[in-house]
């Protein structure tokens, strides 16, 4: 895939040639289990995970934001999973935009099959080196 600009392709996933972008892939794969797994323990099966970055949108922040992943949840609300491993930051750009997702302000994103969700809640997943 060609980079649209963030190091991924159009659909998401990581474009050719990005440097040592891949590194990345098997931590954010473990931030989305570990979320998956949480909701499974506590009897909330989730209805559907995303694992292609999609670049989401909140009132009152003039950025975007792309999450490592996006779960549907027992209830059909959508959540931002972000996975953090070892001493990666937590930026604050990435957090100044999580504080603003709520149920009352959602953040929303455009999935590759056209579907637009409502993110209401965004969740960091730390992931030990």
């Amino acid at each position: 895939g060609v980079d649209r600009g963030d190091g991924h392709d159009y659909k998401g996933q990581w474009a050719k040639k990005n440097k040592g972008s891949h590194a990345y892939e098997p931590s954010e794969w473990q931030g989305r289990e570990k979320y998956r797994k949480e909701m499974e323990k506590n009897d909330h099966p989730l209805q559907e995970m995303i694992t292609y970055q999609r670049k989401a949108h909140v009132d009152g922040c003039d950025h975007g934001r792309y999450y490592d992943g996006l779960a549907q949840r027992h209830d059909d609300t959508w959540v931002g999973i972000e996975a953090k491993y070892g001493t990666s930051p937590y930026r604050k750009e990435q957090k100044a935009f999580d504080n603003l997702v709520s149920p009352d302000n959602p953040a929303t994103a455009t999935l590759g099959d056209g579907r637009v969700i409502k993110i209401t809640e965004a969740h960091v997943k730390l992931i030990k080196q």
